[in-house]
């Protein structure tokens, strides 16, 4: 029984992750809002946190969650910051992310 449980949450989240995570910036960025996800960043911050030197790969990514309602745009004194989604359900996957990530994703060192 839990065996299945685990099996039919893991068939969930990788549904999830074709969906939502198509690239691998997609999928780090998700993977970053799952180790925080209570705080509200600025896009300048998640891309020195992503080591991403394209904002404007990052500016596309987040248009695209916030388009999927994963991510809140939240403008303060002029500025955009982003938070995770509030919802339950979408947050729940993403929040969840890092434990998948441990389980299915071994890296190999070369």
């Amino acid at each position: 029984m839990v065996v299945e449980q685990e099996r039919e949450q893991d068939e969930g989240m990788a549904q999830f992750i074709n969906q939502y995570a198509d690239t691998p910036l997609k999928f780090d960025m998700l993977c970053f809002w799952s180790r925080y996800p209570e705080v509200t960043f600025s896009l300048t911050t998640i891309a020195r946190f992503l080591n991403c030197p394209r904002r404007v790969h990052v500016e596309e990514a987040l248009a695209f969650f916030e388009k999927a309602e994963l991510v809140d745009r939240v403008s303060r004194q002029g500025l955009n910051f982003y938070r995770l989604t509030t919802d339950p359900d979408r947050r729940g996957y993403i929040i969840k992310l890092s434990v998948y990530r441990q389980r299915h994703c071994k890296r190999q060192v070369g």
